[in-house]
Formats: structure tokens, C-alpha cells, sequence
């Protein structure tokens, strides 16, 4: 019993990071271009993470399924392993992926105990950690120039219409993020009424608690975000984490969007974009799931 308890408290813990830091993604553009207040863009992704988390979070208890035994004590060891990796990030200033944390980390506390792992289930999360960004990086770039610099539509020559739009797909990426990283979150617990319950009031919490200086988050201290650039990064990242969460693949929003900056920066010029931070990105992003695959190993 104590060790569900120890269980719940850490899921707590990771749902109030996951929902504060995250909230510089979804909202950090509107806030900072103050078409809502703080509060506003707390409330519009903490509403969109609970609705995603209860509308789709359910897709990925398949994940935990595939790659973690239903024991107590390993989800106590994968929600621990995650926080640690998480917070380092986070001292560092680098967006770590918290769904690369946790698979990482259940893969090896599985290879460890000889756990039946869904080996093609694995390779094809692998896969797409490495295809959706670089997928992200280079659609970003094709609707920038087919939807915003061509001016194909009256909606996009109007700042009323960007917001409008803006507002629309920062609630949808808030709904991904709820339904994808939320929902693994919630599945690695055991996946029930109360550990949905405790992950939405958490990622309401840590939306508003955690949410000040959201602007200085992601894009806007490594590309110059204007209104369309933020929304045609949102746009490209928010929809592949979808199509992910539609086959039960754990996709992280911090990459994709990450990339999609990346891809927009490069197509407008190296000078354009500050190499340093993507690289140490970039870093992160490949030693994450190496460090939390040995770590797993190592305290199972």
C-alpha cells in the first residue's frame, strides 16, 4: 500500500512539472504578445491538457503495457528516474522529453528483470522519435510559405485572424500534450478514475503555479516568434504528437515543436536562429533515453 501511495505522490509530481514547464509551448507566444493574460493562457492549457487526458489518454496505457511489468514498486522506479532526469533538464535550461524518460527507463527495468518486452512495439516508438521531428523540421517550413507568406487567404492578412487562430491551435496542442505525455503519465500509475483525477487537478496546479516566466520558454529564446511563425510551429508540431497518440506512441511536444523552430530558422537564414541552444537540444535529446535505459537497468 505504501508503495502505491509513493506511486501517486510522484505521478503528482511529474503531472505539476509537466503541466507548468510545458505551458511555455502552448501559451507562451499569446502571453507574451499579450492576447491573453497570464492567467487566460494558464487556464486555456490547463483546460486543454484535462480534456485530452480524459478525451485520448486511455491510447497509451498500451504503451506502459508493451514495455513495463504491472508492478508497484517499477512504476515507483520509472516515475523516480524520470523526475531526476526532468529536473536536471530543467537546471540545464534544455526542454528534455518526459515520454523518452519514462519508455527509456521502462525498457530497462524490463531488460533487467527479463520482462517480455513488445520489441517491434519499442523500435517503432525509437523510429518515430527520430522521424517526427526531423518530419516536423521540414513540413514547418512548406506551410510558412504555402499559408502565411502567400497570403492565401483573406484570415491570414488580418492580426485579429492570427490570433483567432493562434488561440485555436495553442488549445489543441495543450489537448495533445494532455492526451499523449498526460496519458503516459497516468498509465504508468495504472491508468484508473483516480489517476486521471489526480494528473488533471495536478496539471491544473502546476499550470498556474509554475507558468511565470513562461514567455522566455522553447521558441521565443531561440527564433524571433512572430504571430505566424508560432502558429505555423504549433500547427506542424501538434499535429504529428496527434497522429502519434492515434497509435499509441509516446511523442513528446517539446520535440516536435523544438524542430519545427529549428526548420523555420534554417529557411530563413542561419543568422536567423542562435545554433547553441538546438545543439544542446539536440544532446539532450540522444543521451535521455541512453541514460534512462541504463538507469532503469541498473535499480531494478
Amino acid at each position: 500500500m505504501m508503495i502505491a501511495w509513493v506511486a501517486y505522490a510522484l505521478t503528482a509530481l511529474v503531472a505539476t512539472l509537466v503541466a507548468g514547464n510545458n505551458l511555455s509551448a502552448v501559451a507562451g507566444t499569446l502571453i507574451g504578445s499579450r492576447i491573453l493574460s497570464q492567467k487566460a493562457g494558464a487556464l486555456l492549457g490547463s483546460v486543454g491538457y484535462v480534456i485530452g487526458l480524459w478525451a485520448q489518454g486511455e491510447r497509451l496505457r498500451s504503451a506502459v503495457s508493451y514495455t513495463l511489468p504491472e508492478v508497484g514498486y517499477f512504476s515507483v522506479l520509472v516515475l523516480g528516474i524520470s523526475v531526476v532526469l526532468f529536473t536536471a533538464a530543467l537546471w540545464f535550461r534544455a526542454p528534455l522529453s518526459l515520454t523518452m524518460a519514462l519508455v527509456a527507463s521502462s525498457v530497462g527495468v524490463s531488460l533487467r528483470v527479463g520482462y517480455n518486452l513488445n520489441v517491434a512495439f519499442v523500435f517503432v516508438v525509437v523510429l518515430t522519435w527520430v522521424l517526427a521531428p526531423l518530419t516536423s523540421a521540414l513540413v514547418a517550413p512548406f506551410l510558412y510559405r504555402a499559408f502565411v507568406a502567400k497570403r492565401v487567404d483573406y484570415v491570414w492578412r488580418t492580426l485579429r485572424g492570427y490570433r483567432i487562430l493562434l488561440v485555436a491551435v495553442s488549445f489543441f496542442t495543450a489537448y495533445t500534450l494532455g492526451a499523449n505525455t498526460l496519458g503516459l503519465v497516468a498509465s504508468v500509475a495504472g491508468y484508473s478514475l483516480f489517476t486521471r483525477s489526480l494528473v488533471s487537478v495536478c496539471a491544473v496546479f502546476g499550470s498556474f503555479l509554475l507558468s511565470r516566466g513562461v514567455v522566455k520558454r522553447v521558441g521565443s529564446e531561440m527564433y524571433a516568434m512572430s504571430l505566424p511563425v508560432a502558429l505555423v510551429s504549433l500547427v506542424a508540431s501538434s499535429s504529428l504528437v496527434e497522429v502519434a497518440t492515434q497509435f499509441s506512441v509516446p511523442l513528446s511536444n517539446t520535440q516536435t515543436l523544438t524542430a519545427s523552430v529549428f526548420g523555420l530558422g534554417l529557411s530563413k537564414g542561419f543568422r536567423m536562429i542562435r545554433p547553441l541552444p538546438f545543439l544542446v537540444i539536440a544532446l539532450t535529446w540522444a543521451l535521455t533515453p541512453v541514460v534512462g535505459v541504463l538507469l532503469g537497468y541498473a535499480l531494478a
